[in-house]
């Protein structure tokens, strides 16, 4: 692997650069795997940076935690890791978060920002999750206790977002990069419920609820796709 960070360069130099750096290491298209490169600065005490995005549960499971399958337990739960570049702005000493919500709030900011006075949800990696609700509209509504890890996220145009930390910590990523991280993220998180017992609502409105939220994972997950 080669890796090479580039500081305050115009975008088509870089893609020069590769290229012609790709031609001399003899390397064929199928062997390089799109070359990650950041651009880094400091503006007004907040770091920004453009760089490859990572969102993952790092271990998950079920509320009990004791490495059996649950049935009656509808959401998904882990640690969480998210990086921008070489920046950590989650960690999974941050706690668990109830990632099947996080995954559903984390598509819906790929239609719109996800701010203080106008969220997607709760946190956007909120510690509980289990209150789902049918109530006629579009998405569902999830409910759960005020804890978890938050992240505020906002657009500076058509291509690029802005990622705030709740202590002030200012990330600029693209929003191809955020959009891949995302799919990412809620892909594994699915494959967990795939590979587990079908759920046991325990009534007929847990049932409508989780129903709901499994509808509105699908359908932003199957928009995510096209971006």
């Amino acid at each position: 692997w080669v890796h090479i960070r580039m500081y305050s360069h115009p975008s088509h130099l870089v893609k020069n650069f590769v290229a012609r750096l790709t031609k001399t290491l003899d390397l064929s298209t199928k062997n390089v795997y799109k070359p990650c490169l950041s651009t880094f600065f400091v503006s007004n005490n907040k770091l920004a940076a453009k760089a490859m995005i990572r969102i993952v549960p790092t271990r998950l499971h079920w509320i009990k935690d004791d490495g059996a399958d649950d049935p009656s337990d509808l959401c998904a739960h882990s640690p969480v890791l998210l990086q921008v570049g070489s920046e950590t702005l989650i960690e999974p000493e941050d706690g668990d978060a109830t990632v099947s919500a996080a995954a559903i709030y984390l598509l819906r900011t790929l239609e719109r920002d996800h701010t203080k006075d106008n969220p997607v949800g709760d946190q956007l990696f909120p510690c509980c999750g289990h209150g789902m609700y049918d109530t006629g509209d579009e998405d569902v509504v999830i409910c759960g206790c005020p804890n978890g890890s938050d992240l505020f996220v906002t657009r500076d145009d058509g291509t690029t977002i802005r990622l705030t930390s709740t202590s002030g910590k200012t990330l600029v990523a693209s929003l191809d990069d955020w959009r891949h991280a995302i799919n990412e993220f809620s892909d594994a998180v699915r494959e967990f419920y795939v590979h587990s017992l079908p759920k046991t609502p325990s009534g007929d409105d847990d049932a409508t609820g989780f129903a709901k939220m499994m509808s509105e994972w699908d359908r932003r997950r199957n928009t995510s796709k096209s971006g």
